[in-house]
């Protein structure tokens, strides 16, 4: 793996099981670009939804090691201190990200007659809850220094997403590998959204 100058940049992906994967893909080309990558993974998943996992996290791990600095951590999204214990160890490692990507999904399919509140409850936690807390405590940490249009800030949070019925992933009908179909949001300095 070939690399360009270092950016200074550090990234945090979450969701990056799988060496295949979307979240794999993006860590991939953010250590390409001389970014240094701090990625999770948590294989229970994977395994759970039949997805092939092989030694995915370690082998990512290796191969972005040879372009930029990386590390990676297993963590269970669904948990409330995650988010803390995620930038607590990013911070620890290499100092304040400055590139965050939501891109790990939780998937369960269950219609009408199957969904229990434990099933609803962990797509929450893991689609909506972790992203947004994430998100914010991110930008808290990032502080002034990291926002703002034009003023030189360089804070950016992206938040992908998607399904296997919109075409973006496999599964054989059991659903999207983490990160979805591909299509995302950016949120630039200063909270104006741009399409990705």
């Amino acid at each position: 793996m070939t690399t360009l100058q270092p950016t200074g940049h550090i990234a945090v992906v979450t969701g990056a099981s799988r060496t295949r994967g979307i979240g794999a893909a993006i860590c991939r080309a953010l250590a390409l670009h001389g970014t240094a990558v701090f990625f999770t993974h948590w294989t229970p998943f994977d395994e759970e939804a039949g997805f092939p996992v092989g030694d995915g996290p370690e082998a990512l791990l290796s191969e972005l090691q040879r372009a930029a600095p990386a590390q990676a951590m297993p963590l269970d999204l669904s948990q409330p201190e995650a988010v803390p214990q995620l930038l607590d160890a990013v911070e620890a490692w290499l100092g304040t990200p400055d590139i965050l990507v939501n891109n790990a999904v939780y998937w369960q399919e269950a219609g009408y007659q199957d969904l229990t509140p434990e099933v609803l409850d962990r797509h929450i936690a893991i689609n909506v809850r972790a992203p947004i807390m994430l998100s914010a405590d991110f930008a808290r940490r990032l502080g002034d220094r990291g926002w703002g249009r034009g003023g030189g800030g360089r804070g950016r949070v992206v938040v992908v997403w998607g399904g296997a019925r919109e075409g973006g992933g496999g599964g054989g009908g059991r659903g999207p590998p983490q990160g979805g179909g591909g299509r995302g949001r950016r949120v630039d300095g200063g909270g104006q959204p741009g399409e990705q």
